[in-house]
């Protein structure tokens, strides 16, 4: 795990979004709050550090005044500034609202540990949009069931070999396709789980995707390619399943499906070392982000 932490972090600071695709990391923090002291920066509120994907939901909650938002940034750029000055955090803000997956790539890669034990407030299932009759001939390829291994199996092949026209060309995926680096390390952790944690096996997954679709290798956002072209740019594209409701339009010939192994993107709130968390913004918190579509840990319904 370390390993793919390292190589995640010199990777993701140096070119955030895209970079951040090229490398993976499996993470799942779940926790209580630190039981150390309450800040009194700002009155007694939590200065929240709100990363950007989540801005709403931060100005939601400090409307309802439990918090005072620090910053809104993206996390690469947070986790990039921690790395340089650990010490930053402390000064600037009392918890992080992030995707999970991010906090032991910080806490990994600082000189101190900057992060107390985190909450897990809300999480999302991870699932793949497409065309329906495309992700059909998948499925049944797939054994019944679309799962990670048997799509970065098919990755940039032919779709003739599962029963697809030749004119589709070869299978064009984008495993993380949200466009927001906050989410697609968490997606990404997930896929490299499916290698085995194999390098050699994701580099060559990661060439025939690349040669499948060398015209889209620097989309910033693969899911709106889906949007925008459906047959002619990605054919599979995994997201979180919040986001995917919010994007693809109701009646839309795109359609969103589960993916196995069953995994979900986890969304956590983590006070810096040294402060604590109180119940009452944990739950504002928890409550903003399901009413923007999140589920609570441990929701499975639909």
């Amino acid at each position: 795990m370390k390993r793919v932490l390292a190589i995640l972090f010199s990777v993701a600071l140096v070119a955030a979004a895209i970079m951040v695709r090229s490398r993976f990391l499996q993470q799942d923090n779940t926790g209580s709050a630190d039981t150390s002291t309450t800040s009194k920066v700002a009155g007694g509120r939590l200065r929240l550090l709100c990363e950007v994907e989540f801005q709403r939901v931060c100005n939601q909650v400090a409307l309802g005044g439990k918090i005072v938002i620090s910053a809104t940034e993206s996390a690469a750029t947070t986790a990039d500034r921690l790395a340089a000055d650990p010490d930053a955090a402390a000064k600037t803000f009392d918890a992080w609202l992030v995707p999970a997956a991010w906090l032991a790539l910080v806490n990994d890669n600082s000189a101190a540990t900057v992060f107390a034990s985190p909450v897990t407030i809300a999480r999302s299932p991870l699932t793949v949009v497409g065309l329906a009759t495309r992700l059909d001939l998948l499925t049944a390829a797939c054994s019944g069931r679309l799962s990670w291994s048997c799509l970065l199996d098919r990755a940039g092949k032919p779709w003739s070999d599962v029963g697809g026209d030749a004119t589709f060309g070869a299978l064009k995926l984008a495993p993380s396709g949200s466009g927001a680096d906050g989410f697609d390390l968490a997606v990404l952790g997930q896929v490299f789980a499916a290698t085995n944690e194999d390098d050699n096996a994701f580099r060559a997954a990661a060439r025939r995707m690349r040669t499948a679709a060398p015209g889209l290798a620097n989309s910033t956002n693969p899911l709106r390619e889906l949007l925008i072209q459906p047959r002619s740019s990605y054919d599979v594209v995994g997201v979180p399943e919040v986001v995917a409701v919010a994007e693809v339009p109701v009646g839309s010939e795109l359609v969103r499906r589960p993916i196995d192994p069953p995994v979900t993107v986890d969304v956590a709130v983590v006070p810096v070392s040294g402060r604590k968390l109180d119940k009452d913004q944990i739950d504002a918190l928890r409550k903003a982000l399901i009413d923007a579509g999140w589920k609570a840990p441990g929701d499975t319904g639909d």
